[in-house]
């Protein structure tokens, strides 16, 4: 299947489709079609393609978590195409890896697909981008062991559920569990009306909160993070860091977060975080001081990147890093210190400002949502008795001295809030 160096002489034609390819080499072989591979019975050409775009794509699967059409061009890119001439040839041409692998696309659209069935109706759901990307994340790791199918086996659930639970912790593969059963819910029905399910009869509950290893910083280590990301990091970094450490948004939202969700209006700056839940969507006032920090230009990045950023400041600040670490201990860090003051501050406030959902579940029940104070006028509120405000406050003055802020330094100097 692979193509040589002879094939890609400049008196040839590089191959234009992945079946091409494959009744090439048939061909070359005198037409000489085996009646098993691996053991399974082929009776024709067509089933030896259909073998070959399952290998292809479940070799996709297993390298990029996916059997969308991006991730077979990239697996037909590395290795179908090994020779450099032939690489060459699709680097050049744009349609050479489309044409390639329209035969593959189009028999992928005749086969069931149990991750884009699973993907439709997470989406047809509206559940969060967060949640169908972790659900698929479970999905995706059964298809690659196992291959694609409209029913799993007793025994291949069993097996796949036992390595969940030796690798992970108690509360994560608990939560896998769930996102397992959904996709199981989502397959098809036989004709007799059933589809797999887990082969336990009861999820596990989760562990007691206190035994849950839910890792947050300290409002020291807050402080000497804001202190050495104005320093040393890099601009794009320091302003996340700040929508991270005010607003305790999540990881992909602080991800998310662009210029556009900023408005920098004279009297009224606001944010409007694109919530990944279902909390309150809404915009949020900006403390006036800090709009230089908020000015400094964004464009939506990936997850891992802001995690890897935030790993990196750790490292330069002296931070020490617990085991699963990352922007959402920030989160729980801003909601600790809010509710540490919550003497002054109303609960329903913090639930609020940290876009919590506002259905019945939960310690306030059904009371944020017959709570009538303007969402401004609270989320101001929020903002004059924040403790990590003030630490960003204080790394004002050395905007003007370090050049890397010198597109922000020339904003109008604005009142302090009160």
């Amino acid at each position: 299947m692979t193509k040589t160096r002879d094939d890609f002489r400049p008196d040839s034609t590089p191959p234009r489709s992945l079946e091409d390819i494959i009744l090439g080499q048939i061909h070359a072989s005198n037409g000489v079609v085996t009646n098993e591979i691996d053991g399974v019975r082929v009776d024709s050409v067509n089933d030896l393609l259909a073998r070959i775009y399952r290998h292809i794509e479940a070799e996709a699967i297993r390298q990029f978590r996916s059997n969308e059409l991006w991730a077979i061009k990239a697996w037909t890119y590395d290795h179908i195409l090994q020779d450099s001439v032939a690489k060459e040839a699709a680097a050049t041409d744009d349609t050479l890896l489309d044409e390639l692998t329209a035969p593959l696309a189009a028999w992928q659209k005749q086969e069931f697909d149990p991750l884009l069935n699973f993907r439709r109706k997470l989406q047809l759901e509206e559940r969060a981008p967060g949640y169908v990307k972790e659900c698929l994340r479970v999905a995706t790791t059964l298809v690659s062991k196992y291959g694609k199918k409209q029913y799993y086996t007793e025994q291949e659930l069993l097996e796949f559920m036992e390595r969940e639970r030796k690798h992970l912790a108690k509360s994560s593969y608990v939560t896998r569990l769930h996102q397992l059963k959904a996709f199981l819910d989502s397959l098809p029905e036989n004709e007799r009306g059933q589809r797999p399910k887990l082969p336990i009869h009861k999820i596990p509950s989760y562990p007691p909160i206190e035994e849950m290893h839910r890792p947050y910083f300290t409002t020291e280590e807050i402080e000497r993070l804001i202190y050495w990301a104005v320093l040393e990091g890099k601009p794009e970094f320091v302003a996340r860091l700040a929508v991270a450490t005010i607003y305790g948004a999540r990881v992909n939202e602080v991800a998310a977060v662009c210029s556009e969700h900023i408005t920098l209006d004279h009297d009224n700056p606001t944010i409007s975080i694109p919530t990944s839940k279902r909390g309150r969507r809404a915009p949020q006032p900006i403390p006036l001081p800090l709009v230089p920090i908020f000015s400094i230009p964004l464009k939506a990045t990936k997850d891992d990147k802001v995690q890897r950023g935030l790993k990196r400041m750790c490292k330069k600040a002296g931070v020490p890093v617990q085991r699963r670490m990352g922007i959402h201990s920030i989160r729980r860090a801003v909601a600790t210190a809010l509710m540490d003051d919550a003497l002054s501050l109303k609960e329903v406030y913090i639930n609020r400002f940290l876009r919590w959902s506002e259905g019945g579940g939960g310690r306030l029940g059904v009371l944020p949502r017959y709570v009538r104070t303007p969402v401004a006028k609270s989320d101001a509120q929020i903002l004059t008795k924040h403790p990590f405000v003030p630490m960003w406050l204080a790394m004002l003055p050395f905007l003007p001295l370090l050049p890397q802020y010198g597109c922000v330094c020339n904003i109008d100097k604005r009142a302090r809030i009160v």
